[in-house]
């Protein structure tokens, strides 16, 4: 633990919990002052900087995007603001606290275009399962996790509704290869931009190898965030981080 982030947990420990409303040029978000992911965005620092840069790199006007994992909205706002009036953004969050959140920030904004779901992204489609959620990445290390029941959906039957699918965010601490089962027709049928996060120490029986056994079977090349060709195999991770991947048809 870095000594500004010790510095800051202490701090937040001691201060009233308050949200406070925080404007972009494209965007306004509500944050709590208590909370990791918000102290970053309200200091200036942000959240998942190089992934941002990575949504406005491959995100366009006009495009349909989805935001598997969506949270607070951090990331779908900013899905929101690429794809314009032309597009839109399905965002997907299980957790009952986060995803009251994350409707509380869209409408802050004018996005019409932005849909959400409560929902947790799988391989098949149950009307209510049980999984735990944090409510929130507190700055004092409170502990927050809670059993939650939510419905469990293939972005296959979710999305349905959608003509096509341009991209796909998905960030769900362990579960990308069960959500990409579940969204094997569109993957096939529309090739979307592929960003998704995975911690290899996660998964067990093989199933990140079928997974990017799969992608690659349907033409799909990996790159990092920047853009630069990489081969996930190859690279070493250690807990607790991740490799955020992007995967693009060839």
């Amino acid at each position: 633990m870095s000594f500004v982030r010790s510095v800051a947990r202490k701090i937040a420990a001691n201060l009233p919990e308050f949200e406070t409303i925080k404007t972009f040029p494209d965007f306004r978000i509500g944050l709590l002052t208590s909370h990791s992911i918000d102290f970053k965005i309200l200091c200036g620092v942000g959240h998942e900087p190089k992934t941002i840069a990575a949504i406005k790199r491959l995100v366009k006007p006009g495009m349909i995007a989805v935001d598997v994992g969506a949270n607070i909205g951090w990331q779908a706002l900013h899905l929101a603001a690429r794809v314009g009036r032309d597009g839109k953004v399905v965002a997907l969050e299980g957790s009952d606290w986060t995803y009251d959140r994350l409707q509380r920030n869209l409408r802050l904004n004018d996005f019409p275009w932005v849909e959400t779901m409560r929902a947790a992204a799988g391989a098949t489609d149950i009307a209510e399962v049980e999984i735990q959620f944090p409510r929130g990445y507190r700055l004092d290390g409170a502990p927050t996790a809670a059993v939650q029941k939510v419905p469990m959906v293939r972005l296959d039957t979710a999305l349905k509704h959608l003509p096509r699918v341009d991209f796909i965010k998905s960030d769900t601490d362990g579960f990308e290869p069960t959500v990409f089962t579940g969204a094997m027709e569109i993957l096939k049928r529309d090739k979307p931009i592929l960003l998704f996060e995975v911690a290899p120490y996660f998964y067990k029986n093989g199933e990140l190898d079928r997974l990017y056994a799969d992608l690659t079977g349907m033409g799909y090349k990996f790159e990092d965030l920047a853009g630069s060709p990489v081969n996930p195999k190859n690279t070493n991770v250690e807990y607790p981080n991740a490799l955020e991947l992007v995967a693009r048809a060839a």
